[in-house]
Order: C-alpha cells, then structure tokens, then sequence
C-alpha cells in the first residue's frame, strides 16, 4: 500500500482560487451598490422634478406611500429624494475623509520608515499625542477655530486619521528596505526620493488601499455623527447625518424620518466593507 503526499505548493492552489473569486464577488457587489447609489444620487432628483430641499408644509410628515417612498419630513420635504440627493455628499466626503489622511500618513510614513532614527521618533511619537486626543472634542475645537462644515470635517479626519496610515506604511517600509532590489536601487546611485517612489511606494501600498476602503466606513459615520451634533453639514442641504438628526424630534409618531435616512448609511457602510473585503481577499493570494 502507497501513501500519496500532497504537494503543498500545489494542494493550496484550489484554496487560492476560491479567495480570489469570493473576493471579486465582494468587490463587484461592493462597487455594484456604490454605483448604484451613485447614480440614483443624480437621477432620482432629476427623474422625479422634485427639488430636495423645496418646503411644501401642506404635505409634511406624510407616510411612506407610493407618492412618497420614504414619506416626508415635517418641513414637506421627500424624504426619498432627499436620501438618494444625499449621496453626493456623504460619499465623496467619506472618500475624502479617508484618502486626505491617507496621503499625509503615507508620506510622513515613508520618510520616517526610511530616515530612521530622530525622524521616526519624533513622527511616531507625534502620531501617540494626536490618537490621544478625544476625536468630537478636537473637532469641536476645530469647529470653534474654522467655523462649523466641511472644513472642519476634513481638517478634523486629516488631523487625527493620519497616523493608522503612517504606522502601515512605516511597518512596511521598515522591511523593503533592507531587501535586495532596494539595496541594488541605492548602490546603483538613485536618490531616496526615487528610491522611495519607485521602488519602496509600490510594494508598500497594497494594504493602505485595503484599510482606505475600510477607513472610509469610518469617515462616513464620523461625518454623520458631526452632522447629527450640528457641527457637520449645514441645513437644508441634504445629509444622512443631519435627517437623522431632524428625525429625532419625531421619532414618536414618524419614525420614518430617521430610519430612511439611517438605512442609507448602513447599506453604504456596507458596500465600502465588502470592497475592503474584497480587496484584502485578492490581495492575499
């Protein structure tokens, strides 16, 4: 009798092939609702001929029908157009309040993966006293300085997101370094900066792309949380942060203010999860 040893090169490949095709389910269906939603963000309003932010207080607080999907608010405002007209600025926001954090982090990461020393001390340590802050307080106090918004968003994200970002790309770099392809890189008398960009970057970025879809989940309820506090987007622009917010005074008799509006923060939430996912999945393979 024969015993037949599995080759573990080859025994992995079918575990490898299954990650890779639930990762690209993940990241179709993710992008799928994304797309979607922005889409409808465009055309619903249009379809409809209903202005998001025009008052008719004959109709308010309307339950959901088939006139209104998602009934109306206590100003006489659909709450469906409204919700849909609401992604064009929660999403980019989310998306900026991730990628502005992103880009400051991986510089300061870079440099302080690749200088060492003083540098990394003093940007690692700097990183320690920003994450030590209460993440409303400082933007309160932004708020106060710069005024209540968008600004105040995204100096707030940039100022306390950063460092997840750097201590990414300082982990990663602190090991490409030390590699072959970099060492020849430097022998053959490239400068730190094209070192960096051309060969240490590239290597490097695969996870903070992973973690930038997951952190944007994160900005968009950190902006609905503003919102929600009056420190976000101000009225009557449409935002699911500041209808949750409106919806809290009715909460009572027309739950629908809140929920609609909240439903449409966890299903974004969601699609931007299973795109980190997604990604994660393949990159592992």
């Amino acid at each position: 009798m024969t015993t037949t040893v599995a080759d573990p090169l080859t025994s992995t490949v079918p575990g490898r092939a299954r990650s890779r095709r639930a990762g690209s389910r993940k990241l179709l269906i993710g992008f799928g609702v994304l797309l979607a939603l922005v889409v409808a963000a465009f055309l619903v309003p249009a379809v409809s001929g209903i202005d998001p932010t025009a008052q008719h207080l004959e109709q308010r607080l309307v339950a959901p029908s088939g006139a209104h999907l998602f009934g109306t608010d206590d100003l006489g405002r659909d709450v469906f157009v409204r919700s849909m007209a609401a992604a064009r600025v929660d999403l980019p926001l989310a998306v900026l309040g991730a990628l502005i954090p992103a880009i400051i982090g991986c510089v300061l990461g870079l440099i302080a993966g690749y200088a060492g020393r003083l540098v990394d001390t003093v940007v690692m340590r700097l990183g320690d006293i920003l994450q030590s802050l209460p993440s409303y307080i400082f933007l309160i106090i932004v708020a106060f300085i710069v005024g209540p918004g968008v600004a105040a968003f995204l100096i707030a994200a940039a100022v306390i997101s950063w460092v997840i970002y750097a201590r990414l790309i300082r982990s990663q770099v602190l090991v490409l370094r030390e590699l072959d392809y970099v060492h020849a890189a430097r022998l053959s008398g490239l400068g730190a900066p094209r070192v960096l960009l051309r060969h240490v970057l590239p290597n490097a970025l695969p996870q903070v792309i992973v973690y930038l879809a997951a952190d944007a989940v994160l900005s968009l309820t950190f902006l609905a949380g503003l919102s929600f506090l009056g420190l976000g987007i101000p009225e009557p622009t449409p935002e699911w942060g500041l209808m949750i917010r409106s919806g809290t005074l009715f909460l009572g008799t027309s739950w629908w203010l809140s929920t609609f509006p909240g439903l449409m923060i966890v299903l974004t939430g969601g699609a931007l999860a299973l795109v980190s996912d997604g990604l994660d999945e393949r990159g592992r393979v």
